[in-house]
């Protein structure tokens, strides 16, 4: 063997490995590579040939055995030698008897180096027996598969085969050749197609034959005719050709014959159809010429020559189509200016009948149109024929002067218009929508899928899937559509907000596409966001110094506990007054926290994302904002209504909603001259939620979660109620409100898929029902109970905690020993990267997003997981916008948990992020 000998080594001593290489080596050309576990030997079967295997009996964490079975697993005949000094003889004998190649003790090396070379030249003995028994294989399907060719294509061909011997006699006559010969199996063998062919009409054709074969020549179409059952006769084609051995020796003919009964039937037909042909010509009522490979004039019909009246005697046999024309030009028959002259057009027409199969139209100075029609003949002639489409041009123009007008209609407004097939795929668009999308030409949009193109993305651009699109769907179903506010995106990736309106196409009762009508709304959302954001600011700025007092009141609360659990906290002082004060102060912060967020949040003016949210939990959570916002001059009461199902909403804005409606119920109190003002907030489970009064989109189904406000106000005058979800309307006095409330309520309702209804009496006050469809999650069940702590405890789990805080961190630490897990603590992500590279087994990464040092939280995520791939990760901010602190621009997928949190909140969020 030329190259080196590459040898696989399954060892874990370094020593023996090297006394084995060196005895390898010393007898010539080896390379070895040496392996210690599973996964090492399974990577180096993958990634490299070797030409034999050397395996020690026994490794701490891998055998012989093992590695045997690894090998036959690949499917790979490489020699396999046990090579070990303290393997047992039965150990050896059942290896042999498992299929290894040979056993040797260590200290037997002198006898590694002729094993070796045996079992390689029998390993290569074996590869070669295989290639030849492969090839033989193949050389017999591939025979095999030829006689079997060869015989489907006797039996499928129209034509029919046969052979003779040197004699002349029949040897072979294919089933389709005896079927048409009326032969059996008795009769042709042996005999000469001559003798079957024996009939007085054939005398001439067997002389031809008989002639060829003496001569040794080959023949074709060779005519015949054959008498089949009956009278009927049929017509035969006989070819074939001589068969000469290698030596050039004639060992007879082989050759082919054909039924060609049809042909010669179809050529007769075709006879008398030229005579018909003839006829037809001259009867025809359109327009007719033959013109031979000359382009000579062969004949015509009447017709033709009225065509061209002035000149009708020059359509006679034998003139020149050139001469026909010049002078159809000359006597101004033919209208040629748009080809310039008459040479022009003479060689334009000239050019068109040598590639004939290309209609053209003929227009004549009277203001007639002739669609010409040349073709081919298969003499090289051209039939010319003409049909009148006068009547058909004029409507054609007509119709394009329409559509003209049309296209410049839809071309001069402002709106975007395009239209669709059944597919969604673009079928028209209008200048504007050109515009406003940001494309040159309507070639580059026509034919493209609409949504793929346009609309695929949400504004935080995650994918929007067709099924998901509201324009999508009311195409799939026929329906119309209004969309306020959707996200347009243009060519070069920018978005705006576009208000949308869809119709469907129905053609014959069936829906073929939809047209979309859309206006660039930015200008108008922007505009009304930063009067809702100035609307927003303005009720902080009422609410905010209750807001201050009840959080002043909170942290006293928080304080004093504190003190007094300090105090407490004496020898002679119980246990229980301690608890009850740390139990006080924790509900405190927890009572913060909820303050802090409800007001941060309606405070945002970014696009949330809807979650499935407990409506009663919501409102319960914002009640101190909502009575600030009502006042305390008003009595504010909450019904809340149990097992009411979940809805699919964004709970900021349902937030924003609610205190909108609030605040416009305050107003309506107060302009009431008298009585005391009540201000109910209310939710019940509907199975019908009814239809809304202002618009047609809303939930459908039996699940409906409602939510309403009502108020004993000054009511809403009937010619009014209309028109106050119309942007900028308001009943309000000047400067008291911008009418963007409830047109915004109205837009969270409709984007929600939820229904909207306002009621109202003068004098008698109004309620506004906002309804949601209902998500049912049934019984709520505890993760300790469903769990318990032993299904994460099973095993001590090991966190690592990264918090630069360090009294934080010591916190957070304590409480996690406490519950029972192993903690490894870090400041930041460069020491934290240092424990994640060294040999401590972590189970879960817990770390803050916003971390000095250079290494945020998620970077050193990525980092951890990329080093060690079954790591889950758990985030932990103190930030209350929706970015949660993460990069700008970043998609994130890992759990995280908001500061402040209770143990049980991070044990459930640690349970949440090492659940498959």
């Amino acid at each position: 063997m030329d190259s080196a000998i590459q040898v696989l080594m399954v060892e874990d001593s370094a020593d023996d490995a090297e006394l084995l290489t060196r005895s390898l080596r010393s007898a010539g050309n080896t390379e070895v590579l040496r392996v210690q576990t599973e996964d090492e030997m399974r990577a180096a079967l993958d990634e490299r040939e070797f030409h034999i295997i050397l395996s020690d009996f026994q490794l701490p964490s891998f055998s012989a055995p093992a590695a045997f079975r690894v090998l036959r697993e690949s499917g790979l005949d490489i020699p396999f030698i046990v090579v070990s000094g303290v393997v047992t003889m039965e150990d050896a004998v059942e290896m042999m008897r498992a299929g290894a190649h040979d056993f040797i003790r260590k200290e037997d090396r002198a006898r590694l180096q002729p094993v070796i070379q045996r079992e390689i030249h029998q390993a290569e003995t074996r590869k070669h027996q295989r290639e030849i028994e492969e090839a033989l294989k193949q050389s017999r399907q591939h025979l095999v598969q030829s006689n079997n060719r060869f015989e489907m294509f006797a039996r499928s061909a129209s034509d029919w085969f046969w052979e003779t011997d040197v004699g002349g006699s029949l040897t072979y006559l294919s089933e389709r050749g005896m079927a048409a010969l009326g032969a059996r199996s008795a009769q042709w063998q042996g005999s000469s197609p001559g003798s079957l062919l024996a009939l007085p009409e054939n005398a001439a054709a067997i002389n031809l034959y008989e002639s060829a074969v003496r001569e040794h020549r080959a023949f074709r179409d060779i005519r015949f005719l054959v008498k089949a059952k009956g009278t009927e006769t049929l017509h035969m084609s006989w070819s074939g050709i001589p068969s000469f051995g290698e030596d050039g020796t004639f060992q007879g003919y082989r050759g082919t014959g054909s039924d060609i009964t049809d042909q010669v039937i179809t050529a007769e037909k075709a006879r008398r159809a030229t005579s018909l042909l003839a006829d037809a010509i001259t009867s025809a009522p359109q327009p007719f010429a033959l013109f031979d490979d000359q382009y000579r004039l062969v004949v015509c019909n009447e017709r033709y020559r009225q065509i061209y009246a002035p000149i009708a005697h020059l359509c006679q046999e034998g003139a020149s189509l050139e001469t026909i024309e010049r002078a159809a030009c000359d006597m101004e028959i033919l209208d040629t200016s748009e080809y310039g002259n008459t040479n022009d057009y003479i060689r334009k027409r000239l050019t068109h009948i040598r590639m004939p199969m290309t209609a053209f139209v003929e227009r004549f100075s009277d203001g007639r149109r002739m669609l010409v029609y040349e073709h081919s003949t298969s003499d090289g002639g051209v039939i010319s024929f003409r049909l009148d489409i006068t009547a058909v041009k004029q409507q054609e123009e007509q119709l394009r002067e329409r559509e003209a007008e049309i296209l410049l209609l839809l071309n001069s407004t402002a709106e975007g218009i395009f239209g669709v097939d059944d597919n969604g795929c673009c079928t028209f668009c209008n200048a504007s929508a050109l515009k406003l999308l940001g494309y040159e030409t309507a070639g580059e949009i026509i034919g493209r899928q609409m949504h793929d193109l346009i609309h695929h993305s949400t504004l935080d651009r995650r994918p929007l899937p067709a099924a998901d699109c509201d324009l999508e769907r009311g195409r799939q179903h026929g329906q119309r559509v209004h969309k306020r506010e959707n996200v347009f995106w243009r060519k070069d990736g920018t978005h705006f907000f576009a208000e949308v309106w869809s119709h469907p196409i129905v053609r014959s009762g069936h829906v073929v596409g939809a047209v979309v009508t859309f206006l660039d709304a930015t200008d108008r959302i922007e505009a009304q966001e930063r009067l809702v954001q100035a609307q927003k600011m303005e009720a902080i700025g009422r609410i905010t110094g209750g807001v201050a007092h009840d959080f002043n009141n909170l942290l006293t609360i928080m304080l004093g506990n504190l003190e007094l659990a300090e105090a407490y906290a004496e020898p002679h002082r119980s246990a229980r007054e301690v608890v009850q004060c740390l139990q006080k102060a924790t509900k405190a912060v927890r009572s913060a926290a909820h303050v802090v967020d409800g007001l941060l949040a309606f405070a945002r003016r970014k696009h949330l994302v809807p979650n499935h949210i407990d409506l009663n939990e919501a409102i319960r959570n914002m009640d101190p904002m909502l009575r600030q916002a009502a006042g305390d001059a008003i009595d504010l009461a909450l019904a809340l209504e149990e097992n009411l199902p979940h809805a699919n909403v964004d709970e900021v804005q349902l937030q924003n909603a609610l205190l909108n409606l609030v605040i416009n119920a305050r107003d309506a109190i107060t302009s009431q001259a008298s009585g005391p003002g009540r201000i109910l907030v209310q939710t019940e489970y509907s199975r019908d939620a009814g239809t809304s009064n202002v618009g047609e989109n809303g939930p459908r189904g039996s699940q409906t979660a409602v939510v309403s406000v009502s108020d004993n106000g000054c009511g809403i005058p009937p010619d009014l109620l209309d028109k106050v979800l119309e942007p900028f309307f308001t009943t309000k006095q000047p400067g008291r409100g911008t009418g963007l409330g409830l047109s915004s309520v109205y837009g969270f309702v409709e984007q929600s898929g939820g229904n909207f209804v306002i009621t109202s009496q003068v004098g008698a006050g109004t309620t506004v029902t906002l309804s949601f469809p209902g998500v049912m999650t049934g019984k709520l069940v505890d993760k300790d109970e469903e769990w318990g702590d032993s299904f994460l405890l099973r095993r001590r789990s090991v966190i690592l905690l990264v918090e630069d805080r360090e009294e934080l961190r010591q916190t957070t630490a304590e409480m996690l020993r406490h519950i029972g897990f192993d903690i490894l603590e870090s400041s930041d992500g460069v020491e934290a990267m240092k424990v994640i590279e060294g040999p401590q087994s972590i189970d879960l990464l817990f770390t803050d997003i916003i971390m000095p040092g250079g290494i945020s939280g998620l970077q050193l995520a990525e980092a951890a997981t990329a080093r060690r791939n079954n790591l889950r990760v758990l985030f932990t901010t103190g930030y209350t916008d929706e970015n949660h602190g993460w990069e700008t621009g970043r998609t994130v997928e890992y759990p995280w948990v908001r500061k402040p949190y209770s143990r049980e909140q991070l044990l459930s969020a640690i349970k949440n992020a090492m659940s498959d």
